[in-house]
């Protein structure tokens, strides 16, 4: 872990939700238009610190909540409320299962096929990466707030929809911005 970024497992906890939430929200709102439901996909695999078993296990930290499987789980709850929400929800929580795979510690991805953990040693929980992270979720916010809000009023532009997919829209029609 990196509790020399803040001075406290606790603060670098805080910090670490934070930026899994961060992630969650623009890519939410990128893609579904639905920032905060991607800020909560973003951090639902964490809910077992709430209910902390054994390291390694199951239902420790990093147990089954961050598999696939829960993943799969949470979009098919999130459709419930409809395709955005399920979308959303998912990228957020895939947002934490991705950054949380480039750790030493790794993930249970495939569980319950194997609880062996797996991932990439690239730690985007480093205090480098989490600042990379973090700028480039601001920057990601500034364009969508001063850039790209400024179309809402074209008949093209929804509220509810992500800017990602305006954008798309737009290039598919032909459209382009002088």
């Amino acid at each position: 872990m990196a509790p020399e970024f803040v001075g406290s497992y606790d603060a670098w906890l805080a910090m670490a939700i934070g930026t899994h939430a961060l992630v969650g929200y623009v890519l939410g709102a990128a893609t579904f238009g639905r920032p905060k439901v991607g800020a909560l996909g973003a951090v639902l695999a964490d809910v077992d610190l709430l209910f902390p078993g054994p390291d390694g296990s199951p239902l420790g930290h990093r147990g089954m909540t961050h598999s696939a499987l829960a993943l799969g789980i949470a979009v098919a709850i999130g459709g419930y409320w409809g395709r955005d929400v399920a979308g959303s929800l998912g990228i957020g929580y895939a947002s934490q299962l991705a950054i949380d795979a480039t750790t030493p510690k790794g993930i249970p991805i495939a569980y319950p096929l194997t609880a062996e953990n797996m991932g990439v040693t690239w730690n985007l929980h480093s205090t480098d990466a989490t600042i990379l992270l973090v700028g480039t979720c601001a920057i990601a916010l500034l364009l969508e707030r001063h850039v790209l809000r400024a179309e809402r009023g074209d008949s093209t532009a929804d509220v509810n929809d992500g800017w990602i997919r305006r954008i798309a829209r737009r290039y598919r029609a032909g459209e382009t911005q002088d």
